[in-house]
Formats: structure tokens, sequence, C-alpha cells
């Protein structure tokens, strides 16, 4: 399945962004916002989006599985491939990265691995693959990332095989229900 991702930034209030964000969007979109911090706001917006946004994805969806019902409390990752891995070869060894995920991310509800096809906007946030994580809740999300201690060590040694570290990003948001 394809479908429309895009990265947006406040560059004023918070609820304000969010309300011209929700005013802008179909029903078919999916609006995902960062928890208040010191820093603007910043979402995610998947489906169709004409509004400003430092980038735009058009991406092919792979979803492994989808356990949820209701509005999520997410995890988007953002990867540029290792050295040398390009095309098929990142796109075989980013697959394989499901199983893992599926062990010692427990409390992941629905997972999605997209392989980007098209992208404009900043140079930083050009990436491969964007990995969704959904959990049912901000406490499932705190409380059953990891499914034990050594699931941090086993992730990351794992996400070396296909990705380059020092241009991932990751965004952690919570979805902004409407109607």
């Amino acid at each position: 399945m394809t479908k429309q991702i895009a990265v947006a930034r406040a560059t004023g209030d918070r609820d304000e962004f969010i309300t011209s964000l929700v005013d802008k969007l179909s029903a078919a979109n999916h609006l995902y916002v960062t928890d208040p911090d010191p820093r603007p706001a910043t979402a995610v917006i998947v489906g169709p989006f004409d509004g400003e946004a430092i980038a735009r994805y058009a991406v092919y969806e792979n979803r492994l599985w989808d356990e949820l019902d209701g509005p999520s409390y997410s995890m988007f990752a953002f990867f540029r491939p290792a050295a040398g891995l390009e095309g098929s070869a990142f796109v075989d060894e980013y697959r394989d990265h499901a199983a893992v995920a599926r062990l010692h991310h427990p409390g992941i509800r629905r997972y999605s691995q997209d392989i980007v096809s098209s992208f404009e906007g900043e140079d930083r946030w050009r990436c491969s693959g964007i990995s969704e994580l959904h959990f049912a809740s901000r406490e499932e999300f705190r409380d059953r990332f990891w499914l034990n201690d050594a699931s941090r060590d086993v992730i990351a040694r794992d996400v070396l095989r296909f990705s380059d570290p020092s241009t991932a990003k990751q965004l952690v948001v919570a979805e902004i229900s409407r109607g």
C-alpha cells in the first residue's frame, strides 16, 4: 500500500498549530504531535497534506501487525541505510528487523515499516525507511517499550545492520483525536 507522510514544525503557539492542522486535514488523515516541551511542537501527518512541511515522503507501507483500536502514543523512526547498503539490500535487512522488534518491544500494538519512494524537504530529514511503532497509551510506551534490560542493546545492535545511526531521527508523538 502506498501512502504519504509529512513532518511539520510549529513556528508559534502549540495549540494554534494543532488547531490549524486539524482544520486543514480530512477525516482520512492521522495527526500525531510531540508532547509539550521547550521546543516547538512537531507533527507527523499521515495522508495527503498540502500545508507547509519540513519533509514529505511518499512511501510503500508494510504493516507487519495491527492489534490497535483507537488513538495511539507512537514513535516514528527515520532511517538512512548503513554505508554500502542500498536498494533491495537495505529493504531486506530492514525487513529482518521486524522479528527483533516484535520480541524486544512487547508493547507495540501496530508496527509498520515504510519504504520511502520519494522525498522532498530539508536534507537532514532525508531517509529510506520510516518505522512506525504505535502503542495503546503513553503508559504502555513507558512501561512496555522494552522486553527487559538487555533489549536496548539487542535493538541497538540490530538497527546498526541496516541503518546509519549518525543520521537517524525519532519523534515520539501522541495521536490527536478529531471529531
